[in-house]
Formats: C-alpha cells, structure tokens, sequence
C-alpha cells in the first residue's frame, strides 16, 4: 500500500495519512508519521511544458539561465522549531510559486531538515527569486537571504 503523508501543521495532535486504501490517523509521536513532508503552500502539478531547475545553497547569489514554463526548486536548511522560516519576497506577477514544502531529515524532535519551495516564471526577462529566513512575528531585518537572479527566456 502507497501513503502520502500530509502533515497540516507543525505541532498536530495527529496527522492525517491519505492511503490509497482510504484515509486514516496516525498519533503525531509516531516515528514514521513524523519523516517525510509538511505541505505548507499551494501544489500542483509540474505538467510536460517545461523543465527542473534545481537551485541549492551554492548557487545563493548567483544566476541561473532558465526557459518560460521550467519549473525552478530551491532546497535550502530550515530547522522550523527555532522559528524562522524561509519565506519568499518575489515578484509575483513575475515568478509564481506553485510548491511550498517542508522535509523532515530526521525523527528526533527539533532536527532540522531541507525546506524546498518550486516556482514557475511567468514572463520572459530578468526577475529575482529571493527567500528571507525570520521570525515572521518579529518586525526585524531577517537572519539570512537567498537570491539567485534569473533570466527566463523563451
């Protein structure tokens, strides 16, 4: 049997588990309810008209060329328990963000893991695809920023 874990916030009483069998609940203390992902945004579906741009920590500053209709993936570390997140500051008119998830690298409570957000261009031209780690309850500068710029091209 095939599960999809969909935690639907960080700390769940339970979570829900989506089987091909049906939907069921699993204690949230369970090891193997806590590795795998937390959907945090919107999914949908990489369709055929474009191609994976997988972006990391190394590429932080640079530029990346890419085609209308890729679907760019930045992974980067996020450890939520402390309480900043990686949050996008992009042109939305420009750059559409299409997934937002959370991977759990380990079940040790407070582990930190990958946090892997994909975007979509949405016009030819130059447009930057920046993440900010903060508290988003703190009205302070963030801790840390990733900027890649990209130029999308037909």
């Amino acid at each position: 049997m095939h599960c999809t874990r969909v935690i639907s916030c960080i700390l769940p009483l339970s979570l829900t588990v989506a089987c091909s069998s049906g939907v069921g609940s699993v204690p949230a203390d369970s090891s193997s309810a806590t590795s795998g992902l937390i959907s945090r945004g919107p999914q949908t579906s990489h369709g055929s008209d474009g191609g994976l741009v997988e972006l990391t920590v190394a590429d932080r500053n640079g530029q990346k060329d890419v085609t209308l209709g890729d679907v760019v993936t930045v992974r980067l570390p996020e450890t939520p328990t402390t309480g900043f997140r990686w949050i996008p500051d992009v042109d939305q008119d420009r750059l559409r963000l299409v997934s937002d998830r959370y991977e759990v690298s380990s079940p040790t409570p407070g582990a930190s893991g990958l946090h892997s957000f994909e975007f979509r261009p949405l016009q030819v031209g130059d447009v930057a695809l920046h993440l900010v780690l903060r508290r988003p309850w703190e009205e302070v500068p963030p801790s840390d920023d990733y900027r890649v710029d990209l130029r999308v091209r037909n």
